[in-house]
């Protein structure tokens, strides 16, 4: 009898434990936001229009996040007139550091900042860099955490185009 209410108890603690896990497997469809930009503006994702979306999720004090700039810039500016736009979620940190970055980088896509780290939370972005593809419906089609370098991107814009 007491085997039973022990095995009884696991099962019932597995099946909570997969509920909590379902409940935070990635959304199917972007939920849109309004962040700042870099001058203080207010952005909605729903502004930025492109047939293959990245939502890009990044840090200054991830080495990743900086060494792949370079490779993300080169794909937008080989991609941008084929419908690619990148759009760079700054996790935490201050305009003017973002803004370093930009012109560091030469960074030539959209970049917010979510300071309060909600959106981040929203898209359960669980490390730094995070990176998501959305259709023109902001369907989410593919979710990549680490560093994407730019064949990958390429790559990745071929199959979902």
């Amino acid at each position: 009898m007491r085997s039973n209410i022990i095995f009884i108890a696991i099962l019932g603690l597995l099946a909570a434990i997969g509920c909590k896990t379902n409940q935070q497997m990635s959304i199917s469809v972007a939920q849109n936001f309004q962040l700042p930009d870099i001058d203080g503006e207010e952005r909605m994702l729903a502004d930025y229009e492109a047939d293959i979306l990245m939502l890009h999720f990044w840090a200054d004090w991830c080495p990743h996040c900086r060494a792949e700039f370079e490779d993300l810039e080169d794909v937008y500016r080989d991609l941008k007139d084929k419908g690619f736009l990148i759009v760079a979620v700054n996790v935490g940190q201050t305009a003017e550091l973002v803004s370093g970055i930009k012109e560091t980088y030469k960074i030539t896509f959209p970049m917010l900042r979510d300071t309060d780290k909600k959106i981040s939370g929203i898209y359960q972005v669980k490390g730094l860099p995070s990176s998501f593809f959305l259709d023109s419906e902001r369907r989410i089609l593919y979710q990549y955490n680490g560093w994407l370098k730019a064949g990958q991107i390429l790559k990745k814009f071929e199959e979902l185009i």
